[in-house]
């Protein structure tokens, strides 16, 4: 369906969102490349098409590139709700070595200072999630949908996160 929206919108905003959406898809099937290759022409159209760049800059922790995560998401205005989820990019640990509870706190202070901001609490769950606290990424995610019921994305990172390994 997506597909489709972006063979008939082309470049218009609809056809942009479609290929974020599509993009998104794509990563959540470790398609990394593709999912890239979208956002790179989301981004050639609109540089601050924040749901591309937050995308963006999740893939790139995902392959363990936090300074590229940090990178793509640009410097967001004040209020956006990037501007949290960027925060929490900012925080992920780059080493080994750096103390992980630093992160968590930026992260959940970012969450809860910026009135319901889905993308803060989301990019907290995810952390939380990756370093084996899925109980409070849990908690996360369910102050998220209290913000934004039904939003399919959070349920699919609920869901994940609930079930075993």
């Amino acid at each position: 369906m997506y597909q489709d929206i972006v063979n008939r919108a082309k470049t218009e905003p609809q056809g942009l969102q479609a290929r974020t959406k599509l993009a998104r898809i794509l990563a959540q099937q470790n398609q990394l490349d593709e999912a890239n290759r979208l956002l790179d022409e989301v981004l050639k159209e609109n540089p601050k098409d924040e749901d591309a760049l937050v995308l963006r800059g999740n893939i790139a922790l995902v392959r363990n590139e936090p300074l590229k995560a940090i990178g793509t998401t640009g410097r967001p205005s004040r209020g956006s709700p990037t501007r949290a989820t960027c925060s929490c990019f900012s925080a992920a640990p780059t080493s080994p070595t750096r103390s992980r509870s630093s992160p968590r706190r930026t992260c959940a202070r970012r969450s809860t200072s910026s009135r319901a901001n889905v993308q803060a609490r989301v990019a907290l769950a995810q952390f939380l999630a990756q370093t084996g606290k899925v109980d409070a990424a849990i908690e996360q995610l369910d102050a998220a949908l209290k913000t934004a019921p039904g939003n399919v994305g959070v349920l699919e990172i609920k869901a994940r996160c609930s079930s075993p390994a």
